[in-house]
């Protein structure tokens, strides 16, 4: 058994660039996405307050679930980017059996 070179490995399936590309650009859609999803919130958040702005009470229970849906994006969206700069950076190591 013996690990293949990088070049060994860059011509087998596309490669370790193809794999490493792929994961990276998974995970910056999957960021892309919840990106807008974090707009998409924070725009409706500003409409709900916008039509509750005569009761204070609703206002301020609506307020805080909006915030919290954009605390959670905000987490998955960091998680995200992290996970895409963790696969553009990997090292990939193949061994064959022969």
């Amino acid at each position: 058994m013996r690990n293949l070179s990088a070049d060994e490995l860059n011509s087998v399936s596309g490669g370790r660039g193809f794999l490493l590309n792929g994961l990276s650009n998974i995970f910056a859609d999957a960021q892309n996405a919840v990106q807008h999803a974090e707009t998409d919130v924070s725009n409706a958040g500003a409409k709900v307050q916008t039509a509750l702005s005569g009761n204070a009470g609703l206002a301020s229970i609506a307020n805080t679930i909006f915030k919290d849906a954009s605390g959670v994006l905000s987490a998955v969206d960091k998680g995200l980017g992290n996970l895409s700069s963790i696969a553009a950076n990997t090292k990939v190591t193949v061994t064959t059996t022969a």
